[in-house]
């Protein structure tokens, strides 16, 4: 006789555990203890930066002082120590998430990048993130220099700043939101860190 995997019991055979309710595993608090951990399930989360654009009453982003009027593009010579040439105003708050690589395959997964000896595929990034970090498409995921222990490197120095493709918003039970999943790729910039006067 097969095995009911899905009958609540309180042998073994209960593959979903005591902390779900009915069948069904509680997704937001698998992915709360795949970063936080949960005994004896260790910490998987990485710390970094979420980038916020700042939106005016329109939803448009709101330009940098530095815009040329003419052309609507930041100073790329010039280091802007407001939006580090990004343009636009934002702000910067610590998160954790979960970070994974995606493989090619034909759905442009991997993008093109130019570098000098010419084009090579850039891999596309997908970051989990927790349902209570607001995260939307035009925001920034930045990573950090880390220790060897996974703590942020001091003086905390960006490592890589991830442009946001898609966000999807991942529900279950009545529509309640279980967490997110960002597909972003790395973007070139001049300035990740502010420069040090030898830089300069």
């Amino acid at each position: 006789m097969p095995e009911d995997l899905y009958e609540k019991t309180t042998g073994n055979l209960n593959y979903y555990g005591t902390s779900t309710t009915g069948s069904e595993p509680n997704m937001r608090n698998e992915l709360i203890n795949t970063l936080d951990g949960s005994f004896p399930e260790v910490a998987k989360k990485q710390t970094g930066l979420l980038r916020q654009m700042r939106l005016d009453s329109d939803g448009e982003l709101i330009p940098c002082e530095c815009v040329d009027e003419i052309t609507h593009e930041p100073d790329k010579d010039r280091f802007c120590p407001v939006c580090f040439g990004e343009g636009y105003m934002w702000d910067e708050a610590q998160i954790t998430f979960y970070r994974t690589l995606e493989d090619s395959d034909i759905d442009n997964i991997l993008r093109d990048k130019l570098y000098k000896p010419g084009l090579i595929n850039h891999p596309l990034v997908v970051f989990y993130v927790r349902y209570s970090d607001t995260i939307r498409k035009h925001d920034k995921i930045v990573e950090l220099e880390l220790d060897d222990d996974g703590s942020v490197s001091d003086p905390m120095t960006r490592r890589a700043i991830h442009k946001i493709s898609v966000v999807w918003d991942y529900r279950s039970d009545n529509g309640k939101l279980e967490y997110y999943k960002v597909f972003a790729h790395d973007q070139d910039v001049k300035y990740l860190n502010a420069p040090s006067y030898e830089d300069v």
